[in-house]
């Protein structure tokens, strides 16, 4: 795949692309594909995917508990939780780095909630953001996002919303100083939140059991 990124930047336009399937290979790119242990006619069926669409994945079943996903007991935790206290403690010669996962932060999960915190009105206008309130107690993070909101304003969701202070729950939400969503992996928000986000907001009926 690397060696085909590489000759699909030297093309601007997707007509271009289309081009790939009969382009003539340069010494030089066989050269490349042969280092990457990549042959000809791999490259062709991989370019030919461009062309004609990428074939769907199937699906055999959800990850659960056991089935792709590790449930740590409570002593497990604890265990990892010292483990961590000890590693930090002792840092001298040590450096803590941020681990992204592929599905990166959810900076564009939350554009639309991003969009209403700048935008010059303070109610939800907008189908999303009318939406997103309406469906509120039905997300995972609902519990999670109550409590921030009692400890940053000293009221809970419904106290706020009911002062027409919309903006103030979206900035728990997304906020570092609440629960800083808006800057988290999606793999740390609470399951299944991440997984259900982007589907139940391409829905506009909302009629999707959460």
């Amino acid at each position: 795949m690397y060696v085909i990124c590489r000759i699909i930047l030297k093309f601007a336009t997707y007509e271009e692309l289309l081009k790939l399937t009969n382009m003539t290979l340069t010494q030089q790119d066989k050269d490349l594909l042969i280092k990457k242990g990549i042959s000809e006619e791999k490259l062709a069926e991989e370019l030919a995917c461009f062309e004609h669409g990428f074939p769907y994945l199937k699906l055999y079943a959800a990850a659960s508990v056991d089935n792709g996903i590790l449930e740590l007991s409570p002593i497990s935790q604890d265990a990892y939780l010292k483990a961590w206290d000890v590693y930090t403690s002792t840092m001298t010669d040590k450096r803590v780095v941020k681990f992204v996962p592929a599905s990166g932060a959810a900076s564009r999960m939350f554009k639309d909630l991003f969009a209403f915190l700048d935008a010059d009105y303070d109610q939800p206008t907008k189908v999303y953001e009318q939406t997103f309130f309406a469906n509120i107690r039905k997300f995972a993070f609902y519990d999670d996002l109550e409590a921030a909101c009692q400890r940053l304003y000293g009221k809970g969701i419904e106290a706020l919303v009911a002062e027409d202070r919309y903006k103030s729950v979206v900035a728990a939400l997304l906020k570092e100083e609440g629960l800083n969503y808006g800057n988290l992996p999606c793999i740390l928000y609470p399951f299944p939140f991440p997984f259900l986000f982007p589907f139940i907001y391409s829905h506009s009926n909302f009629n999707l059991p959460l």
